[in-house]
């Protein structure tokens, strides 16, 4: 499949929000979403069907905030029917880019500890673990999850 990487900004926040609803058990609120691509210091990427229509939705997402010298990653998200295609390797290899050029030189973020494929993609990618943080993400189902506390530096990451 084709696709179009573009820049996300508050007018997006619909399609974020539908697209953080398929891919995880909790989504922010369409108007956190936009108050979010709202600051200065934050930026989204999307990765959409290369001609798509009024009704296609986001496949991919990212999300970042950069303070000083760190980029956070805020949201990675790919649609359950799109996953392991390397829609998230691309937009954060994008995001990278971007990063940069705002004066950013590592990644930091967090990542649910029962979440095993995210993390694979992190380490495979050089990122490695710095900490955790005990019962961090809630669920709905079963007790909540621990956050495992990830970086990187922009240099060092891995293709």
């Amino acid at each position: 499949m084709s696709f179009d990487v573009g820049h996300l900004g508050r007018g997006d926040a619909v399609h974020m929000h539908r697209l953080q609803t398929d891919a995880f058990e909790t989504a922010w609120s369409v108007d956190s979403l936009q108050a979010l691509l709202g600051q200065a210091a934050v930026f989204g990427i999307g990765l959409w069907p290369e001609k798509r229509g009024a009704g296609d939705a986001l496949l991919a997402a990212l999300c970042a905030q950069i303070a000083g010298e760190d980029a956070e990653l805020l949201l990675l998200a790919t649609a359950p029917l799109h996953q392991r295609r390397g829609y998230a390797r691309r937009l954060l290899w994008e995001a990278t880019q971007e990063a940069s050029a705002r004066g950013a030189a590592r990644w930091i973020l967090d990542v649910a500890a029962d979440n095993e494929p995210a993390q694979a993609l992190y380490q495979s990618l050089g990122f490695t673990i710095d900490g955790r943080r005990r019962a961090y993400y809630a669920r709905r189902d079963s007790p909540r999850a621990d956050a495992l506390l990830m970086s990187c530096a922009m240099s060092g990451l891995q293709g």
